[in-house]
């Protein structure tokens, strides 16, 4: 026998229960492909377990929801699935859409899925310090959607013109071997997190004059790197600053021949000479001053592209990376970045570790390469093999439990 659970929606076609952001569609997308059972015009279907889907961006977006929502869950024998797939909701979203809901429905009622891992902890810790013993609280999961959402279609990334003009072809193993001119590779769509904007002002400097970088958004919002660079260098930036950095974008790479350099899609861009001529991959991760531990896409280029990798992202991230087999290079550098907590000191560490780095010559750093393709290999070999759908255990624990 199939699934008890019937995803409702209120119109008279699929589309989102309510849109108010970029990132819907993900959820019915993976609803479409896996054949869930679902039904339109509100319509609960008897002898099943009736679940309202929201894809919703983080824990503030909540504060919008329209009154509808909740009266139709508390009139209906219905449980209310908030689903955040694109990007995590932090801590303090997360904090804030609990002490939003409590008022307005019934915890017993509400489920959530999110790409921070760390969400369920942070939410069972909140609720210990806060309710007393026994109040009903929602049920929290969360995955790696982009990791896995990549395993299911891994035919995608090679082959098809995407929209920078050009088709991503795969590496063969024989060119691994070839000289590279160029030390580290990082792509940038969004200049303005704090992680890239430390390595954007490295690269105006000159620090990386002999590596390949793009930053291709202009920074709109400054608040958050002034307080950041301030703790991080000691100096105080002012918003002519956030002027000076603007016009130097977009340092491009392979967007040269699209104008919508902020909204193309990344799974197919995969420049074949851009990788063979680079030895190291700089990740700068979507999350890093909140500590939201979060992979996405991002990690997929060095993996798919026989490369190491340095990651700008969460302490943890490559301990979650090895808990699916990966291997990192801890034989060849120092890695200890990954434990450290505090934001700024890891920030700290990464900088000194991609300088030492970059103070080697370039003979010095294939040498360093070629010591890692075994690494290499495994990864990609790894991320081929391997088979994952997190939201049908979900579902099936959610049934299991209702």
């Amino acid at each position: 026998m199939g699934s008890l659970l019937n995803f409702v929606f209120f119109k008279n076609e699929l589309v989102p229960n309510w849109t108010h952001t970029h990132n819907q569609g993900p959820f019915i997308n993976y609803l479409q492909k896996n054949k869930l059972q679902y039904t339109l015009n509100g319509e609960l279907k008897d002898g099943f377990k009736n679940i309202l889907p929201i894809e919703i961006s983080g824990g503030w977006a909540v504060r919008d929801m329209p009154p509808a929502i909740f009266k139709f869950v508390e009139e209906n024998n219905v449980k209310l699935l908030l689903i955040n797939l694109p990007d995590p909701t932090t801590r303090d979203g997360h904090i804030f859409s609990l002490n939003y809901l409590k008022d307005k429905i019934n915890f017993d009622k509400v489920i959530y899925i999110d790409t921070n891992l760390r969400l369920p902890n942070i939410s069972t810790s909140y609720s210990r310090k806060v309710y007393w013993p026994g109040y009903s609280w929602p049920k929290v999961y969360a995955f790696n959607y982009f990791i896995e959402e990549a395993t299911w279609d891994k035919e995608r990334f090679y082959g098809s013109e995407n929209s920078l003009g050009y088709i991503s072809e795969p590496i063969e193993l024989h060119e691994l071997t070839n000289f590279r001119n160029k030390k580290f590779i990082s792509f940038n769509r969004n200049a303005g997190r704090a992680n890239r904007f430390i390595l954007l002002d490295e690269f105006i400097k000159g620090t990386f004059s002999d590596s390949y970088f793009s930053f291709l958004r202009p920074m709109d919002y400054f608040e958050e790197n002034k307080q950041f660079y301030k703790q991080y260098s000691g100096i105080e930036l002012t918003d002519n600053d956030m002027v000076t950095y603007n016009q130097k974008l977009p340092i491009e790479l392979d967007t040269h021949a699209t104008t919508q350099k902020d909204s193309f899609d990344t799974g197919n861009t995969f420049k074949k000479d851009l990788f063979l001529d680079s030895c190291i991959n700089l990740v700068t991760e979507t999350s890093y001053i909140d500590n939201e531990l979060f992979l996405s896409e991002k990690i997929l280029k060095p993996i798919l592209s026989y490369q190491p990798f340095i990651v700008f992202g969460s302490y943890g991230y490559l301990k979650e990376l090895k808990n699916y087999g990966f291997k990192t290079f801890s034989d060849f550098w120092d890695e200890s970045y990954d434990d450290i907590i505090n934001p700024v000191q890891r920030m700290k560490s990464l900088i000194s570790l991609v300088k030492s780095l970059n103070n080697k010559s370039i003979e010095e750093l294939n040498d360093i390469y070629e010591s890692t393709i075994d690494i290499c290999i495994h990864n990609r070999s790894l991320f081929y093999s391997l088979e994952l759908d997190s939201l049908k255990v979900i579902f099936e624990d959610i049934e299991n439990e209702w």
